[in-house]
């Protein structure tokens, strides 16, 4: 696929992300170290990378280096490479062959803007084989740019990529905390993480980080997305463990799409009274202030958990198969299942009593409107696992609340409504409309689970109250109006 595809299956993604899915990578001056012999990198090529991801050797601003690792492996980074040229555009590194990673906290290739001369636009593709097995934070790529305009942090896996460790996550674009620019991560190759979470200090309180297979986070200002494409694989198995994850922090647009296949067999990890936990997902978009969206396209397949010829379920508890989530005073959630989604797991409970059960998928927000609809076919095995649900907690100005079904919904378990919207809005901000729609087919197996079902809480204004719609054209279940 040439980066031209991406960028335009994939939400407008930089030049620099088109450059990678075209096979070319972005380096922040990324080095081979001289002792692992077993890498061998060439020199700088002078020319330019297009918006096609075409490579023209000569004049130019870009300068790109083809680094191969033998079958003994060795890592990339930073401070072996020669010195970037004066002027330097973008970094290009595109790796191939074995390139591994054994100590704690130790990435596979590593590429930071700071390690080379401050380039801002860096794009890592990977075409052979990674692997990473230390205890904590080894990640398979990791690309971080903290340039203050015009900032790039891209990742391309094409080939394998495979940790071990807690929070060793598999690809990971980031834009730092005073950067400004796009993150983004994309998978056409095969990706696995196996690591549980790591307890992490945050500054504002212990935290756990789950081993996430494709992430790209936003951390300054701008966008992020990453994408799975078709014919892809994500596997995670550690708790905590999301397999596509995307976060924006200050406003901007997170976007998170699969396009292949998503396998997450681990378990929420619940945490302590004192440890925060680390949310799990099969694919998720998150953002503070800007949209937050999760879509699995046609052809695109999410499963949580395992069942066996038994009918034995195993992990996946308390894990969404696709969400979205937005919290801030603007933005909204968006969720859209075009494609297959399967949760076997079962409620979680965590230490202050709350229960989180495995959801089909989500869209949520603290505050804002929220969208999650289902064109495709989603199954869910545990208690309370609603097949699609949409929910605001309220509080902004004329909230639109929709669950929508097209497609086809199955829950099996208690309580597993099939179509669910919801807000807990009592006028603060002024009213909420809640839709909650199927005009597809949908059907409960277990004990109080109504097919379709919509609530809002008292609230809106004399004049404008809240208002709720609860409405089936066919289905297997009841149908639930409450406010």
């Amino acid at each position: 696929m040439n980066i031209a595809t991406v960028l335009k299956t994939s939400m407008a993604l930089p030049l620099t992300l088109a450059l990678a899915a075209a096979g070319f990578l972005l380096l922040s001056l990324a080095q081979i170290s001289p002792a692992l012999a077993a890498v061998t990198c060439g020199s700088w090529e002078q020319g330019t990378l297009d918006a096609d991801g075409n490579w023209t050797a000569g004049s130019g601003t870009d300068y790109r280096v083809q680094c191969v690792g033998d079958s003994a492996g060795g890592k990339v980074s930073a401070g072996d490479l020669p010195t970037p040229p004066q002027g330097t555009g973008r970094l290009v590194v595109e790796t191939s062959g074995t390139i591994s990673a054994s100590d704690d906290r130790e990435r596979g290739v590593r590429l930071r803007s700071f390690d080379v001369e401050d380039i801002g636009r860096l794009v890592v593709i990977n075409r052979g084989s990674i692997s990473t097995n230390g205890d904590e934070f080894a990640y398979g790529i990791s690309v971080r740019s903290n340039a203050s305009a015009n900032a790039e942090a891209s990742a391309l896996n094409t080939g394998t990529v495979s940790t071990s460790g807690t929070a060793g996550h598999g690809v990971f674009a980031r834009i730092l905390p005073g950067g400004s620019g796009t993150a983004t991560a994309i998978n056409e190759g095969s990706i696995t993480t196996s690591g549980g979470t790591h307890e992490w200090d945050s500054g504002s309180g212990l935290r756990l980080i789950g081993s996430d297979g494709l992430k790209a986070n936003n951390e300054g200002a701008g966008d992020a997305a990453a994408t799975n494409q078709a014919g892809a694989t994500i596997r995670t198995s550690g708790d905590g463990a999301s397999g596509i994850a995307v976060w924006a922090a200050n406003g901007g647009n997170a976007t998170a799409t699969n396009r292949g296949t998503v396998t997450v067999t681990g378990s929420q990890d619940v945490g302590t009274a004192t440890v925060r936990y680390s949310s799990t997902r099969g694919v998720r978009g998150d953002s503070r202030g800007g949209i937050g969206r999760a879509v699995n396209e046609a052809g695109g397949v999410i499963t949580t958990g395992s069942m066996d010829a038994n009918g034995v379920r195993t992990g996946g508890h308390g894990t969404y198969g696709l969400a979205a989530w937005n919290e801030g005073s603007s933005g909204r959630a968006e969720a859209v299942n075009h494609g297959t989604i399967t949760t076997f797991g079962e409620q979680v409970t965590y230490p202050d009593g709350r229960v989180r059960s495995a959801l089909g998928m989500e869209a949520s927000s603290v505050s804002n409107s929220v969208h999650a609809e289902n064109t495709g076919t989603i199954t869910t095995w545990g208690r309370g696992a609603y097949g699609v649900q949409a929910w605001s907690s309220g509080g902004g100005s004329s909230l639109t609340v929709d669950g929508l079904n097209s497609g086809t919904v199955t829950t099996n378990g208690a309580r597993g409504f099939g179509v669910f919207a919801g807000t807990g809005n009592n006028g603060s901000g002024g009213s909420a409309t809640v839709v909650a729609r199927n005009s597809g087919s949908v059907t409960t197996t277990g004990d109080n689970a109504d097919a379709v079902a919509a609530y809002a809480r008292v609230g809106g204004t004399t004049s404008n109250p809240n208002r709720v719609e609860a409405y089936s054209k066919r289905c297997g279940g009841g149908t639930r109006l409450s406010a």
